[in-house]
């Protein structure tokens, strides 16, 4: 699995220095003529950098988990995407923030009279305003773990008397709480009978709750889903009693996460499941209010289901992970796929007041059907919470880009070649997760997958026809997850590549440079360094040389040859480098990011001097608990640079890092990749910075005094 500073720490794939290796390549300057070393070499004058642009790329979206809909106003829709609140008032036409919130939200609901409850991480709140501002109603409600009260679920009970029940992932004693309209103070839940002794007592994490009148003895039925540790297990309590008692109704199901519950008139349905594990349960139901449990799979393999829902119509609908949708007609018949998300996960669902469907696909957004599920379009604009993990545009056109999004288990490629609205998956890709996408000087696309468990040939997929097909190229045979790609550069052609990353089968975590002369059809490896380091960064100068960033074992300078020689920065501890850069037109400029302090992980950036031999540090003007991440050069002017920081600020310096200067950024609230990509013919270049918000792309200009 790749970790989050190798997710961060991607690499500049499609230098347009690497379409011309050789030291006399002749590529187009700065000002459109040739200039022998593609930064005005051949030129008279100094090229000077500008920043001309930073544009917005999108595209919207993010996990979209939770789906509702103001009863006392149809068409206002909320939902959470990223763990952030949105708000529609135009039936999911566009969406807009409510007010931030503290953590990530969990859970919500909307009351009758239109107020808005959201559960997150540390609080319970309350918003009378549709999320323009929000109040804490936890009250006496117990912690857990000593920070808040994560609260994952909450539901609503008409009464009388009317109540808003809640459900805690973390707590000292009671996992369900109450408070009844008219009252200041929660009161926990009638604990079934040896709760004191009982092995789930603080183990079960309380996620879905679901509470139905039952008609033919005015008793009130409440049924609350929960798991165990990181998916351990998991079942159902329920109360058939109007709360009076509470008992484990999991028996015929198996132990695993359960995600929502649902109960209707005469059913109760449960969704659940995980990939780890292989803990199958897909929707499970109960015609005698949890006595007994049946599951519904007929036609379903390996299933998983995040969220189930029953349409007005009476069929059922179910949001799965890797099946993307699929609709019953019954619980005991078959399930067949709707709409186009095969191979995908699906995370919320919901039926609106005026029949339209509306669902939260991978890192999507939201996308809705007017046609009971037949078709699908996009509804996410304005849901600035798409996470990406890799981004890039093609050095022949700058319209075209490709993004990796990613989420726990599963992920997507996409592309635009005509802005916002226009991305789409990329759907002859498979649907493992993805860490790293390039398209190459040549126009071949690149795209590495890192898992997950199930995923039998992680490493590197190319498609030589714009995305319609792609064939896996290793470079090793991998069998899950043994080893991890950062870096994929064409060198003097498509035929000619370089891999690196680091390779953890052995469990030495020992980083490796791999050369492929036949496109990809064999590789050799050219560099294995020193077990426990980890790989952060690969780039590449003119000449053909490779810089590679290594943690705790400073950077490892390859030339064309794949001679080595370590480069180390007396001020960084223990060799750990993070990230290097090197300026497109001189390999002699470098920058680099390493640890300086081992307890804090404090880092700093450096500069170097005389051939390495001695660096300097660069004062960014550091806020408080700010840290750099990302460098980057100007192609041509190589005393312009660029910094990404630990607080998502890109700065720029047009002085060598004497002065800097924050750019103002539309898009990512993170910043976890910085790539720089140059045109093919050397006029111009963009600055990708991405991250949980989208993509934002710095274009970047030169001329020459």
């Amino acid at each position: 699995m790749t970790s989050g500073w190798l997710r961060w720490a991607t690499t500049a794939l499609a230098l347009g220095a690497l379409a011309g290796c050789g030291e006399d390549a002749t590529q187009p300057g700065p000002s459109g003529g040739s200039s022998g070393g593609g930064g005005g070499g051949g030129e008279a004058g100094t090229p000077v950098g500008t920043v001309a642009s930073v544009d917005f790329v999108g595209p919207w979206g993010g996990a979209a988990t939770k789906l509702l809909e103001d009863p006392s106003k149809p068409g206002r829709i909320y939902v959470i995407a990223g763990g952030a609140v949105f708000r529609s008032d135009d039936d999911g036409a566009s969406w807009m923030a409510t007010a931030p919130l503290q953590t990530e939200a969990l859970s919500m609901l909307v009351m009758a009279d239109g107020r808005l409850l959201v559960g997150t991480m540390i609080e319970l709140l309350e918003s009378s305003d549709q999320g323009g501002s929000f109040k804490s109603i936890k009250g006496n409600v117990e912690m857990g773990y000593g920070f808040g009260v994560q609260v994952k679920g909450i539901a609503r009970e008409v009464g009388p008397p009317a109540k808003t029940w809640i459900a805690l992932a973390s707590y000292e004693t009671a996992p369900l709480w109450s408070l009844e309209d008219g009252q200041s103070s929660w009161l926990p839940w009638n604990a079934p009978a040896d709760w004191d002794s009982d092995p789930l007592n603080g183990a079960a994490q309380f996620k879905s709750i679901a509470i139905h009148p039952q008609a033919k003895n005015g008793e009130t039925v409440l049924f609350a889903t929960y798991e165990e540790s990181f998916g351990a297990g998991g079942g159902v309590f329920c109360s058939l009693d109007s709360a009076a008692s509470f008992a484990n109704c999991s028996t015929g199901l198996p132990a695993v996460p359960y995600h929502q519950v649902r109960v209707f008139d005469d059913v109760v349905a449960v969704a659940g499941g995980q990939i780890f594990g292989s803990a199958l349960a897909g929707v499970y139901y109960s015609s005698d209010w949890g006595a007994s449990w049946k599951q519904s799979a007929s036609g379903w393999s390996q299933p998983i289901a995040n969220d189930l829902i029953r349409l007005s119509s009476g069929d059922y609908l179910a949001a799965t992970y890797g099946k993307g949708l699929l609709k019953t007609a019954d619980l005991a018949g078959s399930w067949s796929a709707v709409g186009s998300f095969d191979g995908m996960e699906i995370n919320g669902l919901l039926e609106l007041s005026g029949g339209d469907l509306l669902a939260g696909p991978e890192q999507l957004g939201v996308y809705r059907s007017s046609d009971g599920g037949g078709s699908w379009e996009v509804s996410a604009d304005g849901l600035d919470r798409a996470s990406i993990t890799d981004a890039a545009v093609d050095p022949a056109a700058s319209s075209s880009f490709l993004a990796a999004m990613s989420s726990l288990n599963s992920g997507l490629g996409l592309h635009t070649s005509s802005g916002i609205d226009g991305w789409a998956s990329v759907a002859a890709l498979p649907h493992p997760r993805f860490s790293l996408v390039s398209i190459a000087p040549s126009g071949r696309w690149y795209v590495v997958s890192d898992g997950p468990t199930t995923q039998a040939n992680d490493g590197i997929y190319v498609s030589a026809d714009a995305g319609q097909s792609f064939s896996f190229i290793g470079p090793l045979d991998g069998t899950k997850m043994d080893h991890d790609i950062i870096a994929v550069l064409e060198r003097d052609s498509s035929d000619h590549l370089v891999a690196a990353g680091q390779y953890w089968a052995d469990g030495d975590w020992s980083p490796f440079v791999s050369e492929s002369s036949d496109g990809g059809k064999s590789w050799t490896e050219r560099y294995r360094g020193p077990a426990d380091t980890p790989a952060y960064r690969l780039t590449a100068a003119k000449s053909g040389d490779l810089l590679l960033a290594l943690g705790g074992h400073s950077i490892m300078h390859l030339d064309a040859a794949f001679q080595q020689t370590k480069i180390e920065i007396p001020a960084v501890v223990e060799g750990a480098v993070t990230d290097v850069a090197v300026c497109h037109s001189s390999a002699a400029e470098l920058l680099a990011i390493g640890r300086t302090d081992v307890g804090n992980l404090d880092r700093g950036a450096f500069i170097p001097h005389d051939a390495a031999a001695s660096w300097t540090a660069v004062a960014f003007g550091a806020k408080a608990n700010e840290q750099p991440n990302l460098m980057a050069h100007h192609p041509y002017d190589c005393t312009m640079l660029f910094l990404a920081t630990s607080q998502s600020r890109l700065l720029s310096s047009a002085d060598s890092g004497t002065s800097w200067t924050e750019l103002e950024l539309v898009g990512p609230k993170s910043i976890q990749g910085l790539k720089l990509v140059v045109s093919n013919d050397g006029s111009s270049a963009s600055l990708l910075s991405f991250g949980v918000g989208g993509i934002s792309s710095v274009g970047l200009e030169t001329t020459v005094e």
